[in-house]
């Protein structure tokens, strides 16, 4: 769920104001887009989404990873995986495999869920659920790939049929974000 906007209006001539969906004041992080929406009309309210793409080593300093870049780095893991299975066992993972493990993973996210609600108890906290909610993203990846699914396509095709699925049954109509692509 998005967060509600901020009552935060700029003040004429002033910089331009820039919030994440959770309603955090991000143009610190964009100082060049705040230069170019200065030249906008005062007033306007642009909807949209910033793709930053970001160097090596600086996921998880503030900045996220596209879901390309997620791809290649799970299928890394998986090459490495498929080597470590070949020399220990002498065979790689079939696809049917890697379904099984990711069902077993989400069993593992049910329960830290259940332990984060306070309805079991469990250790690990808050990294045990950032790890498994990591896991399971993984193994999604991993069957995208090995069904040749094109994950960005399909996820969007999906997003806007339930968009006009729901929006078919009487709620606020739909608003098409754009992206930004702001190379850093």
């Amino acid at each position: 769920m998005l967060a509600p906007a901020r009552e935060t209006v700029p003040a004429p001539g002033g910089p331009a104001l820039l919030q994440s969906r959770r309603g955090s004041l991000i143009q610190r992080h964009f100082p060049d887009l705040v230069a170019a929406a200065s030249q906008l009309p005062y007033g306007l309210v642009l909807d949209g989404a910033i793709r930053a793409k970001i160097a090596p080593g600086e996921a998880g300093k503030g900045w996220g990873m596209d879901l390309n870049e997620l791809q290649r780095r799970a299928l890394h893991i998986h090459d490495l995986y498929d080597e470590l299975n070949l020399r220990e066992r002498g065979r790689t993972w079939t696809r049917e495999e890697f379904m099984l493990g990711f069902v077993g993973d989400v069993g593992d996210l049910a329960k830290i869920v259940m332990a984060q609600e306070g309805a079991r108890d469990m250790p690990g906290g808050c990294a045990a659920l950032e790890h498994e909610l990591a896991d399971c993203l993984w193994s999604v990846l991993i069957l995208a790939h090995r069904y040749d699914i094109d994950l960005n396509a399909a996820f969007l095709r999906t997003m806007d049929g339930l968009a006009q699925s729901i929006t078919a049954r009487g709620t606020r109509p739909v608003h098409v974000r754009p992206q930004l692509d702001v190379s850093r």
